[in-house]
């Protein structure tokens, strides 16, 4: 293998993963909370259901236990013979669900992998009604109050519903994103971590380089 070779090789895997890396260093400010392993993360079947701080990941039963909460999903009781329904609140003047439709019902949107969460959309705070008929994960957007930077960040939720009507131990939170910027986000946007081949490529560009200098080394000592 020429010197030559070896030494475009290693400029075009650097090249490659520097782009890679500078592309996801784009999104450097989405914040993504994996918050399928917490306990709680089956809605409890009531009307307390779990407190959610978006930004320490902080959840409970309680909300005095979770300072700063943002969102509340929760299960409103049957009401003349209606089935329980699935609900988010948010804190007045500190929060909002993107919602669909007029008033009484006003429900959440349920955003398609794609669609944009940011200023101009309908956002409701309160309890907003977050039931879905489909029984595949969907997104719900929102807007709340950064703690840290004081700053309106837009997000979404991912949730699954394995029944509908909604029922017991029916909704998982899986997670959550928001841009911590206070930009719009789009809904299932790639995470701004490396993947593990944009790691490996660049990795592969680095040993290229280290062995041409070796040999360039020896080459020099005989």
């Amino acid at each position: 293998m020429s010197t030559n070779y070896i030494r475009k090789l290693a400029l075009s895997s650097l090249v490659l993963a520097g782009a890679a890396l500078s592309a996801q260093t784009a999104s450097a400010d989405v914040i993504t909370v994996d918050f399928s392993g917490n306990p709680l993360s089956v809605v409890p079947f009531d009307l307390g259901g779990v407190y959610l701080n978006l930004v320490t990941g902080g959840a409970s039963i309680s909300d005095s236990d979770v300072p700063g909460w943002d969102i509340n999903p929760f299960f409103l009781g049957t009401d003349g013979g209606q089935p329980a329904r699935f609900e988010l609140y948010t804190p007045d003047f500190s929060g909002g669900i993107v919602v669909a439709g007029v008033i009484p019902s006003i429900p959440a949107q349920q955003l398609a992998i794609g669609a944009t969460v940011g200023p101009g959309l309908v956002y409701k705070n309160g309890a907003v009604n977050a039931s879905s008929g489909s029984t595949d994960i969907h997104y719900i957007g929102f807007r709340f109050l950064n703690e840290d930077t004081s700053v309106e960040n837009y997000g979404y939720l991912a949730i699954q519903q394995s029944v509908s009507p909604a029922a017991e131990g029916s909704v998982r939170i899986l997670g959550w994103a928001y841009d911590n910027t206070g930009a719009a986000i789009t809904v299932n946007a790639v995470s701004a971590v490396p993947e593990p081949a944009t790691y490996a490529l660049f990795g592969a560009g680095l040993l290229a380089v280290a062995g041409l200098r070796r040999r360039r080394a020896a080459k020099q000592a005989d």
